[in-house]
């Protein structure tokens, strides 16, 4: 009997462990389509294939970046339009950046890259969302927290220029834009 259990075990480890990683190659492959599609700018078709998948991998965060990152770019008839797939693409940004901020927590000499880029760009895409629906404070409050995540983030320190700048914050916004240029010259001399 005793044998018994112990190759039902064996089997039931060995299939869950074989699932879960037959799963994961599957995630995998609809990840990188839907990521082709977008680099290639199809972005109702990759967005078709993420809403047709999503509910298979619903702790997935990569589903719910490429799903924003869909929302963002679909172009749209109207304005109203395009307000309500960011307001879905913030939800979805929302979740990524959460789970994200945990593994910085997580991971006491830093988080992983991929989970450090995917935190940055959630950020960066979710600020640039806010602020074309007009919640400029919290598009400040976004990229303040990318900059310090990311300090020499270029593009991240002349976004938050311009959104000082529509503030009228002029003091934050010179601030900003001389970062964002000391990081251009930095950039620049690394490839002299």
């Amino acid at each position: 009997m005793k044998k018994y259990y112990s190759l039902v075990l064996t089997v039931l480890v060995f299939s869950t462990v074989y699932g879960q990683e037959h799963r994961v190659d599957i995630e995998k492959k609809i990840i990188e389509k839907i990521s082709s599609l977008v680099s290639e700018k199809k972005y109702p078709e990759a967005y078709a294939v993420y809403t047709s998948e999503k509910d298979n991998y619903p702790a997935s965060i990569l589903f719910d970046f490429w799903g924003a990152r869909c929302l963002m770019f679909i172009e749209n008839r109207t304005f109203a339009e395009q307000v309500e797939h960011y307001k879905m693409a913030l939800r979805l940004y929302d979740r990524v950046i959460k789970i994200t901020k945990k593994g910085f927590k997580d991971y006491p000499k830093g988080a992983p890259s991929y989970t450090r880029d995917l935190h940055i760009e959630a950020l960066f895409y979710s600020s640039m969302a806010h602020f074309t629906i007009g919640n400029d404070n919290y598009a400040i409050a976004l990229l303040e927290q990318l900059v310090k995540v990311d300090e020499r983030n270029a593009e991240a320190w002349y976004n938050l220029a311009v959104y000082y700048e529509r503030k009228n914050d002029m003091i934050s916004a010179n601030r900003a834009y001389r970062r964002y240029l000391d990081e251009l010259k930095g950039e620049a001399d690394t490839f002299d």
